[in-house]
């Protein structure tokens, strides 16, 4: 069994300033885990940057992660190895 894995990620991203003061950011990211499994995910995301006046600025986002687990978590597990055992 191939002990090698990967990960492939693609994401594309858009601004629109839709006041002097207000800027939106969003967009989507694909991240496709290849490992013992085969997963996936789109994730959204967006944010907020509002300047009221000079000197403060608000920042307001959502992001959604995709986080594969570690590859040696992700091995099959082979139940005969621990018969007899305390695990």
């Amino acid at each position: 069994m191939s002990k090698t894995g990967g990960l492939l990620s693609v994401y594309a991203q858009d601004e629109w300033k839709v006041a002097d003061r207000l800027i939106i950011n969003y967009g989507l990211r694909f991240d496709q885990m290849y490992q013992f499994v085969n997963a996936n995910q789109v994730s959204p995301r967006a944010s907020a940057t509002w300047t009221p006046f000079d000197g403060t600025v608000f920042h307001a986002g959502y992001a959604r992660q995709f986080t594969p687990p570690q590859q040696v978590l992700a091995a099959p597990v082979n139940p005969g190895l621990t018969v007899g055992t305390t695990n």
